[in-house]
């Protein structure tokens, strides 16, 4: 919900920017409305599907584990 408000503000921003005659504060504005749209992606991420193995991926996994020298 957070990420819909924060794309939304980011949008008038933007809108804002194309409105201003300073240059400057439209620079800001742009730049305000890319950072808002940066923490919006951060906050929709969502971790990777967990790693599927094919059963050969699982032996050769764990052949890989017996060769593995162990600590004492």
């Amino acid at each position: 919900m957070l990420s819909v408000y924060l794309r939304e503000t980011a949008a008038r921003c933007r809108d804002w920017s194309r409105d201003c005659f300073d240059l400057r504060t439209a620079e800001r504005l742009r730049l305000l409305a890319d950072e808002l749209v940066a923490k919006a992606r951060e906050l929709e991420w969502e971790p990777p599907p967990p790693i599927v193995r094919t059963p050969m991926q699982q032996a050769m996994q764990q052949q890989q584990a017996k060769l593995e020298p162990k600590e004492d």
